[in-house]
């Protein structure tokens, strides 16, 4: 994730945000539910502060301190962590991003259950929106303002498509269980072949965009979850910027694709589950462990290339 200081929601001690393309990271901790909370063996063993969590372990009370860009606890000394706080502390700086011509990728992973569809989607409140419907409408206020201070033109679209068991579903097509696959092109990358794109307008198109691909996720009631994605959902924004030269002609300033990702959560079954139900957290733990090799590739790679 990228991080950021102040912008919507309660303020924060601002820090600097990178600009080398780094993997930042940041954890936010659920408050326990209600059957954890009537559990008489469930214990609260997460602790931290703005940039670093503390883990106990019950048994030896050994604790360990990990360290991250932002830490988001239930708590904080100005009253429950809401929605537009980890907003505020995340959404400006990964716009400046895109608008300065950067591919920007934020995604939630955890276990089923830790709360990555509430804080990717969240609910339809003004208070529970999530960070993907708040992105989205922060984008086209960004939109208006340049088009309205600095005479520059904007072309968006969004695309709305999930993988599950392994194979990719668009969410926007009419068949959404028709099987598409990924293809590889020396210029474009890896891209999904005959993926719905729909032109973006608005704030009021884009809400509709994401509500219909939400609306045919696959989710399942799970052991640690009854609203549980059983998929990886990808909600990916492509924004062009057009600037006109001394001429009158357009020309292309910037192209941006901001992806916005809730991953499925892992969960282990026990032998004589639902044959479906192992197959499905087959695929997903398999798939997060590769990204996760993927992330550590990453680090490994930005960390050799820094000076020191």
């Amino acid at each position: 994730m990228i991080q950021n200081g102040n912008g919507n929601g309660i303020a924060r001690e601002p820090r600097q945000p990178h600009s080398d393309g780094s993997v930042l990271v940041a954890v936010r901790v659920r408050p326990p539910s209600e059957s954890e909370t009537l559990d008489p063996d469930s214990h609260v063993c997460v602790h931290g502060d703005d940039d670093a969590v503390e883990i106990i372990n019950r048994v030896t009370t050994e604790e360990k301190r990990f360290g991250f860009d932002n830490v988001f606890l239930p708590t904080n000394e100005n009253g429950v962590t809401g929605q537009a706080e980890v907003y505020g502390a995340l959404g400006p700086a990964i716009l400046d991003s895109v608008w300065s011509g950067f591919n920007v990728c934020l995604f939630a992973y955890g276990q089923t259950g830790a709360g990555k569809s509430y804080t990717m989607v969240g609910e339809p409140t003004p208070e529970g929106q999530g960070m993907i419907p708040r992105l989205c409408d922060a984008l086209w206020h960004r939109v208006d303002s340049d088009v309205l201070q600095n005479q520059v033109e904007f072309e968006v679209s969004a695309s709305m498509y999930e993988i599950y068991n392994n194979k990719v579903r668009d969410l926007l097509a009419e068949n959404t269980q028709a099987e598409l696959r990924v293809r590889e092109d020396p210029r474009r990358g890896n891209f999904v072949e005959y993926l719905t794109t729909e032109s973006i307008s608005c704030t009021a198109t884009m809400q509709s965009v994401l509500t219909k691909g939400t609306s045919a996720r696959t989710i399942r009631s799970t052991k640690w979850n009854n609203t549980s994605s059983r998929a990886h959902t990808i909600f990916s924004i492509s924004v062009t910027r057009f600037t006109h030269s001394k001429a009158g002609k357009k020309k292309i300033k910037a192209v941006s694709q901001l992806n916005l990702v809730d991953l499925a959560g892992s969960e282990r079954y026990p032998a004589g589950s639902v044959k479906e139900r192992r197959e499905e957290a087959t695929f997903i733990n398999k798939s997060l462990s590769s990204l996760g090799k993927c992330i550590h590739g990453l680090v490994a790679s930005s960390n050799s290339t820094r000076p020191g």
